[in-house]
């Protein structure tokens, strides 16, 4: 089996106090990160030599202040690409931005996607969304989707289940006809959404507006997305649940904490709060909360966490070969 996270770091430059331990921790096979926000020597320094240390071979693609996206492997890092062929560019055709990486990880393709937003329906950039989708199938479908994984933040939400309102979202990018019909091009390659072939109608999200207490009502999206050759999907358990706490923004990028969780036997995929541990009730008042679930079979599991000026969202699957 080969374990593989993603992970929207939205800066890893200030994630780094969170990030190395997490890994240390849990020494995932494969680990996908969008939005280091730093270019190739600045992820270098920054990571590493902490990466060599644990194991890891590791690529790079980054273009400093935006976007860059990384691909972390103990299982071998074989044909590295940066980009796919026939990537568009912006805001001009020469302008290929660090949005993809991938290379081939005991014997199956990974990539590691931050897709473009698209800003505005109708906008050059949201035209620029649907080319980079369409050159994004046509890659899947050379590199042979049976043995493929696309794993990152997609900037889609698949179907209104995926949203906490439709109406809410209506006229807006992420949610289009159009979007969907891109995203769903590249799924019929032969990718399956690991996600609802695990929870095929709850309500399972990836990301909320840490305004207006959208995470503590459970208003969200899923945007953030594992999609895997069908060959390799099996079965699903959870085991453990861990808790990912920080404080309320306005707030430091480094004060995030681990506060401690129980372990939940035949876990739910939702928890209430009430089921929850924190290491301290004054923490209770000043944290979020989500569960995050890990498999204990040679199969998938993916489940999501929270967003916000200072939590990063993540998804993770276990793939069994």
């Amino acid at each position: 089996a080969m374990r593989v996270a993603t992970w929207n770091v939205n800066s890893l430059s200030a994630r780094v106090p969170r990030f190395l331990p997490w890994l240390e921790q849990r020494r995932p096979d494969v680990v996908c990160l969008q939005e280091t926000k730093l270019d190739d020597a600045g992820f270098a320094d920054a990571v590493g030599a902490d990466l060599d240390a644990l194991g890891y071979e590791w690529a790079h693609h980054g273009q400093g202040q935006w976007n860059g996206v990384a691909l972390l492997s103990r299982v071998g890092l074989d044909d590295v690409e940066k980009a796919f062929p026939g990537t568009p560019g912006y805001p001009d055709p020469e302008s290929v931005e660090a949005r993809a990486v991938s290379a081939v990880c005991d014997g199956v393709r990974v990539y590691s996607l931050y897709v473009p937003n698209g800003r505005e329906v109708g906008s050059d950039h949201y035209d620029y969304k649907l080319t980079w989708l369409k050159a994004l199938r046509d890659a899947v479908l050379s590199a042979g989707p049976s043995s493929t994984i696309v794993c990152g933040d997609i900037n889609i939400a698949p179907a209104d289940d995926d949203v906490f309102d439709p109406a809410a979202f209506a006229g807006h990018t992420h949610v289009t006809d159009v979007e969907r019909a891109a995203l769903a091009a590249v799924v019929d390659t032969g990718l399956v959404d690991v996600i609802r072939a695990r929870w095929p109608g709850e309500r399972v999200f990836s990301y909320w507006d840490y305004r207006a207490g959208m995470f503590h009502k459970d208003l969200g999206m899923r945007i953030d997305l594992i999609l895997a050759g069908a060959h390799h999907l099996l079965a699903f358990s959870m085991a453990a649940v861990l808790a990912m706490a920080t404080s309320e923004p306005p707030c430091p990028r480094s004060t995030m904490c681990l506060a401690a969780a129980r372990k939940v036997k035949n876990t739910p995929s939702r928890l209430t709060r009430s089921e929850w541990q924190p290491s301290s009730a004054a923490a209770l008042s000043h944290m979020r909360w989500r569960a995050i679930a890990f498999s204990r079979t040679s199969s998938y599991c993916s489940v999501a966490s929270c967003e916000s000026v200072c939590t990063p969202r993540w998804m993770f699957a276990l793939v069994s070969r």
